[in-house]
């Protein structure tokens, strides 16, 4: 992880506990973003409204979904299998075992391995990446994973997207970059 201090970075090293990798991530991504509309105090306790200068930017469907494309192609070809099986299931849930079986994973265990990079990889192209991995199948008392709401946090005040929009949104991002890979192969 780098900070920027002046305009230079540093390398900092935080040791997360192994369970809570993706929801490290998830906040990172957020307070990431949030440093996109204006500085953030440095004293800052985590990703806060009351923190950042200046109003929020409303962003446009458009962009949303030009960076999604930009983050499609920055994704691994079993991030990709995973996203569009979530893409392909919304507003339903996929299974852990599922994912397992699509991926040839060893284990549910071995989801979260393919899962922890997805926030960063958003981050580094400014696309909001969003995901729910605490539904439990009450039948089968399975995880449970998919797209969910975004920003639907507390000290977030901007407009949200449910998931069924955020979904469209994706939909729209594979396809413009599945269309561009395309269209690099046959120039």
């Amino acid at each position: 992880m780098t900070q920027e201090q002046g305009g230079r970075t540093e390398q900092i090293n935080v040791p997360v506990p192994a369970e809570r990798v993706g929801e490290f991530f998830r906040w990172f991504a957020d307070w990431l973003e949030l440093r996109a509309d204006g500085p953030v105090r440095a004293d800052s306790q985590g990703p806060s409204r009351a923190d950042a200068s200046g109003p929020r930017r409303p962003q446009e469907d458009g962009d949303l979904v030009s960076r999604g494309a930009q983050w499609w192609q920055l994704l691994t070809s079993s991030e990709r299998t995973i996203w569009s099986m979530w893409i392909d299931a919304s507003p339903g849930l996929v299974s852990a075992h599922e994912i397992v079986e699509r991926l040839g994973l060893r284990d549910a265990d071995s989801i979260r391995g393919k899962i922890n990079r997805f926030a960063g990889k958003g981050a580094s192209v400014g696309f909001p990446v969003g995901w729910q991995s605490h539904a439990i199948d009450p039948d089968s008392g399975e995880k449970l994973y998919g797209i969910r709401d975004m920003n639907e946090k507390p000290y977030d005040p901007k407009p949200g997207l449910a998931a069924k929009e955020y979904t469209t949104i994706l939909r729209e991002a594979r396809a413009l970059a599945e269309d561009q890979e395309t269209d690099e192969k046959n120039q």
